[in-house]
């Protein structure tokens, strides 16, 4: 471990120690933001109420008009949010405030947000930036999926829904049921969920392949043995099949996924603990993914099984230190393990412009994860103080102790490192500090500043010979990548009265060794499953740069008549080869105007994306073109039980594509190289609560 890093940590929590402010609730599940949907900052929070009217199939597709946020989408299942560029493990996406499940696909089939029901979620919690140490490594953001769960009651309460939709194009066709039983006691929630979408077309008619199948369900049961304390145990499992990826060179036959965690929760302790929560959990994917269904699988079969293991948990307290300080410490601990084997099967060769016929076949076995692992234990230290009710301060302090190996080298893998794969283990540091103003009961102003870092993770590391990317290369990883830092700064005004909210947030980040791939000529690609010469390596970056701001309005323009809009704009640069960052969302606005009249409401909603000129050559990136997207949504209340809600996407049948989604050649000729989104489609569902 670095001398200095040691010292400055040491001199870090010395410092702050005595200093913080804000108690934290019981929950177990929350981060504790409670910023309202205009009232933006660095932290922000995401109701149900908010995205249930877009009937999100996938977790990730609850951030698609949000500030800030793209989506990189694969297919029509397991979409993952990008926020302000940031994407993958610089985004630290949880479930109720802990639960970590990492995918065990190379292509990220099966991210974190395939795997739980949008449905069962109550709100999602979004820290911008490195200003939290509470929860794991934090690069470039904090996203908490808090799930549902019963509302307390002296005597036994039961209440719960039934939801069922359907969209036209695809002939899409979703249904789900939650049952909540609670009393002064315990509580059980138990959910489920089915699927069946079939392949899309775009707006120009193009066929997309994009059909899956998925069933999912969540028992939650939790006992109260009196009023300040909880212990709740979770278990979530979802089966998807043939999941079909048009964004990747293969598709996913099955994607089991399951996850259980215990956790427990007290308040008001004793005078000074207030707060006491511990979690630990088990999560597992299985996964195999094929070529089986595209045309290319008359050459050449791939099937490749793989599997991952993520276990951990934290422990913090929340201490009182002062009529206007309380400090949070912890610890948490979390270990990622994964591994799989691709076997090829070749049935025909290409020789010049000839096809040979091999008899019998030749096969192949691929070393893909290699039995790898990645250690993460971490220690943290938050405080908030409270100067008056004008002005309050954050800050923390948080070191990260990461190792990583490799069981099952490929031989070729191992010589490329001359035979001995042994990286040392690294410290991380990271740090923040957060002042809050309020001259006032009408403005907010905020400035937020902190260093956040993250070790590679095990594609970055130990990927082999694979194709992780959103073009044809095959990616080779690197045990010996440095950390990724983060030096990030947000500014952030807010103002709100009667009728109106406006926010508006400008950043800037200063990012030092920054993980990228880029192609390296004395790397050869291997075997028949590509035509390019070369691999990408993975490989730092020294210095990168990304700057820009998210703003927004809400209006109340009549008593039933409101208006909502939001603009993202990210400038990325590779300050050592003087380029742009790859794979950076271009100009977003989203507007919606909203009209309600007792129980009838409707909702019209534009979504537009400038073209996006500034990619990274060297990366291989093509340009991208603008589009406007326009949506109606028609709700109508029957009394308060059921509700009906009708709503046509695209209207205009527009065909685009977004920046951060690709297509791959071998589903065919008629796909080319762009992945549409979905054209015109009609929708209805139907919610009944009781």
């Amino acid at each position: 471990m670095k001398r200095k890093n040691i010292l400055l940590f040491i001199l870090l929590l010395w410092i702050i120690a005595p200093v913080s402010a804000q108690h934290d609730t019981l929950l177990l599940e929350t981060i504790m933001v409670k910023a309202k949907r205009g009232g933006r900052g660095t932290k922000q929070c995401v109701t149900s109420s908010q995205f249930t009217l877009d009937a999100p199939h996938d977790a990730g597709e609850i951030f698609k008009k949000e500030a800030g946020f793209a989506m990189v989408k694969r297919g029509n299942f397991a979409v993952e949010p990008v926020l302000r560029g940031f994407k993958y493990d610089q985004l630290n996406v949880q479930v109720d405030g802990g639960l970590h499940m990492d995918n065990a696909c190379p292509n990220r089939m099966d991210p974190i947000t395939a795997h739980i029901m949008p449905e069962e979620i109550e709100k999602v919690e979004v820290i911008k930036g490195p200003y939290s140490v509470r929860y794991g490594q934090n690069d470039g953001g904090v996203i908490n999926l808090v799930t549902k769960h019963p509302e307390p009651a002296a005597s036994l309460k039961v209440s719960g829904s039934l939801h069922a939709n359907y969209q036209s194009n695809g002939n899409n066709k979703a249904t789900s049921a939650d049952i909540r039983l609670s009393n002064a006691k315990w509580d059980m929630s138990l959910y489920a969920g089915w699927k069946d979408f079939g392949n899309y077309q775009s707006g120009n008619g193009t066929r997309i392949s994009s059909s899956f199948h998925n069933y999912d369900y969540a028992v939650k049961t939790a006992y109260l043995p009196d009023a300040n304390n909880r212990i709740q145990l979770t278990w979530r499992q979802g089966f998807a099949r043939d999941v079909m990826h048009a964004g990747l060179p293969m598709d996913s036959q099955k994607d089991d996924g399951s996850s259980l965690s215990l956790d427990y929760g007290g308040r008001n302790l004793s005078r000074h603990l207030f707060s006491l929560k511990a979690k630990i959990y088990l999560s597992m994917v299985d996964h195999l993914m094929s070529n089986a269904l595209r045309p290319n699988a008359m050459m050449m079969l791939g099937l490749t099984p793989v599997n991952s293991m993520t276990t951990g948990g934290r422990i913090e307290s929340g201490w009182t230190t002062g009529s206007r300080n309380t400090v949070f410490a912890g610890a948490d601990l979390k270990r990622v393990s994964k591994d799989g084997t691709k076997h090829v099967t070749m049935y025909k060769k290409k020789m010049g412009d000839s096809i040979i016929i091999l008899n019998p076949p030749m096969e192949k076995d691929i070393k893909v994860w290699q039995n790898s692992y990645i250690n993460d234990m971490g220690f943290f230290v938050e405080n908030h103080h409270s100067f008056s009710s004008h002005l309050g301060w954050k800050t923390g302090v948080r070191m990260d102790m990461v190792s990583s190996g490799i069981m099952d080298p490929a031989p070729q893998f191992a010589a490329l490192y001359e035979g001995n794969i042994r990286p040392a283990p690294e410290y991380n540091l990271s740090f923040n500090t957060t002042l809050n103003y309020r001259p006032n009961e009408h403005t907010h102003l905020q400035w937020a500043a902190g260093r956040g870092m993250r070790s590679a993770n095990q594609a970055e590391r130990y990927i082999n010979h694979f194709t992780v990317g959103a073009d044809a290369f095959q990616y080779v990883g690197n045990p010996y990548l440095k950390p990724e830092s983060n030096y990030q700064t947000d500014f952030v005004f807010r103002s709100e009265g009667e009728g109106y909210r406006f926010y508006v947030d400008v950043f800037y980040s200063y990012l030092r060794n920054y993980i990228s791939a880029v192609v390296d000529s004395t790397l050869p690609a291997t075997g028949a499953m590509t035509s390019l010469p070369y691999a990408k390596r993975f490989v730092n970056i020294a210095r990168a740069t990304k700057y820009g701001f998210e703003t927004g309005a809400d209006i109340q323009l009549l008593p039933s008549l409101s208006w909502n809009t939001n603009i993202s704009y990210v400038v990325a640069q590779d300050r050592v080869h003087d380029e742009p960052l790859p794979e950076i969302p271009p100009l977003t606005v989203n507007s919606f105007i909203r009209y309600q009249y007792r129980q009838f409401s409707t909702r019209l909603v534009a979504r537009f994306a400038a073209a996006q000129k500034r990619v990274a050559r060297s990366f291989m990136e093509s340009e991208t073109p603008a589009f406007k997207v326009l949506d109606v949504h028609f709700m109508y209340d029957v009394k308060k039980y059921l509700q009906l809600h009708f709503y046509v996407s695209n209207i205009f049948n527009e065909n685009y594509y977004e920046h951060l989604s690709r297509a791959y050649k071998n589903w065919g000729p008629e796909s080319g190289m762009n992945f549409y989104e979905p054209g015109r489609s009609f929708n209805m569902s139907v919610a009944l609560k009781f």
